[in-house]
């Protein structure tokens, strides 16, 4: 042996290719490993071993010295070992196990995943910890220590609590006054062309090219009320997305006053087709700033300002809400 047993080494021969046809000896081939360690001391072992194999097989089989294996190594593409800083490590558990509950932190043992997140503790000078976070159904994963995702009842639930737009402030992430900047500007010349008609599916078309997809997903949710669609699905809580339950107060009350049904959705978007426009501009100009503070990425990347989107909403059946 070469590497001691209680040392963990793994090579992977990934990628071998060569030659032109089946039956015509190829002049050379190539292969691609990886290699996997827990330290630079057994990394270089591993490596000084292809080196050696490599040579000592050609040399075995005759190989005359203009045709001996070259092997590259590919520094550049090497990282070494993660490894928790000990200190910040046990200074973050404690943290953990006050919030989440002793049951569930858990140490894990080490994995020979690749991963590069050593490179900020710029060779040793900065502590570092990396930790995952996670949740998981039991009756799925079969883990009953990761804590299950909400149940829908429990998401429908705190909606029923929550009065929307009002309570939209109360959510950590949701955007402060001074984060909602687009102006609300003119009122569009001449108004909006009508779009009664106009296919606002987004969801089903590529974004690219316009064109409808060839196949979408009908998904069948065991509710009366489309308003609480989110709920089952669990979506949104990423980025200025709000979680679940600010969803199903929203749609609610839009459903409410405006006869708004969920059409389509998909990893980031949500297409609504509203039963009635606003009455007026200033009906308008209301309901757009509820969907600012709601979606901001719809004025700020997409309106402009919050006119030319009351402006659509004078004028369309449908609404788009899109997070980034």
């Amino acid at each position: 042996r070469s590497i001691s047993p209680q040392q963990p080494a793994v090579v992977t021969i990934g990628h071998i290719y060569g030659g032109t046809k089946r039956n015509i000896i190829p002049d050379e081939v190539h292969m691609e490993l990886t290699t996997r360690a827990y330290s630079e001391e057994v990394r270089q072992s591993i490596i000084a071993g292809i080196q050696r194999t490599a040579k000592g097989v050609a040399i075995a089989a005759g190989m005359p010295e203009d045709r001996m294996p070259v092997v590259d190594v590919l520094e550049h593409e090497s990282t070494p070992a993660t490894i928790n800083d000990p200190a910040l490590s046990a200074r973050i558990e404690k943290a953990f196990v006050a919030k989440l509950g002793k049951e569930h932190v858990l140490q894990l043992k080490p994995i020979m995943g690749s991963e590069d997140f050593n490179l900020f503790g710029d060779g040793g000078k900065v502590p570092y910890l990396i930790f995952w976070l996670g949740m998981a159904d039991p009756q799925v994963s079969g883990s009953s220590i990761l804590p299950a995702p909400r149940a829908p009842a429990e998401i429908i639930a705190a909606a029923a609590r929550l009065r929307f737009p009002a309570d939209l402030a109360r959510w950590p992430g949701a955007y402060g006054e001074g984060d909602l900047r687009s102006p609300v500007g003119e009122w569009p010349e001449g108004g909006m062309d009508d779009a009664a008609e106009q296919d606002g599916l987004t969801v089903a078309r590529n974004v690219l090219t316009d064109q409808a997809f060839e196949r979408v997903h009908i998904l069948l949710i065991p509710t009366r009320n489309g308003w609480e669609a989110p709920a089952y699905l669990r979506w949104g809580d990423w980025n200025a997305c709000p979680p679940p339950e600010y969803h199903v107060a929203a749609l609610r009350s839009w459903h409410e006053r405006y006869g708004t049904v969920v059409v389509g959705i998909n990893g980031d978007t949500m297409n609504l087709r509203a039963a009635r426009r606003p009455a007026g501009r200033e009906e308008a100009l209301a309901l757009a700033r509820e969907q600012y503070r709601y979606c901001p990425d719809i004025v700020d990347q997409g309106s402009g300002t919050i006119s030319a989107l009351a402006a659509q909403l004078m004028s369309s059946d449908w609404w788009y809400f899109w997070w980034d």
